[in-house]
């Protein structure tokens, strides 16, 4: 997958982003962690923890471009965005089922994920 020349870092602890939050870029980690999490009930459930060459923010694109989890560095962590357009260039290249399969898949994950906000995709 291609990437951007900028590398973004993030010191540990350090949100990357936030549930509903709109997203304009997915991220391939090159060193470092980041954690996965959502919200219920006003606690934070940890979904995943992720490493080196994991990407993370694909969902948001894929269901709207609002974000779905919480994502934060769990270390000091170097990643480089991948740009809407290049994703969409990428998909827009799979068969029109694959492509409607993804969109299926991520608006199911989004109403698990975000029950309470179901029109942000529609």
């Amino acid at each position: 997958m291609q990437h951007s020349d900028q590398k973004l870092c993030f010191k540990a602890g350090t949100r990357i982003f936030s549930i509903g939050e709109k997203g304009s870029e997915i991220f391939i980690i090159t060193k470092g962690r980041v954690q996965l999490s959502v919200e219920k009930d006003g606690n934070e459930i940890i979904v995943d923890t992720i490493g080196e060459n994991a990407i993370f923010g694909e969902m948001g694109l894929l269901a709207g471009g609002v974000r779905l989890i919480n994502a934060t560095a769990c270390e000091d962590t170097e990643t480089y965005p991948v740009a809407p357009e290049k994703l969409n260039t990428m998909i827009s290249g799979s068969s029109p089922f694959v492509q409607a399969l993804m969109r299926v898949m991520a608006k199911t994950i989004q109403k698990l994920v975000m029950p309470d906000n179901n029109s942000i995709s529609k």
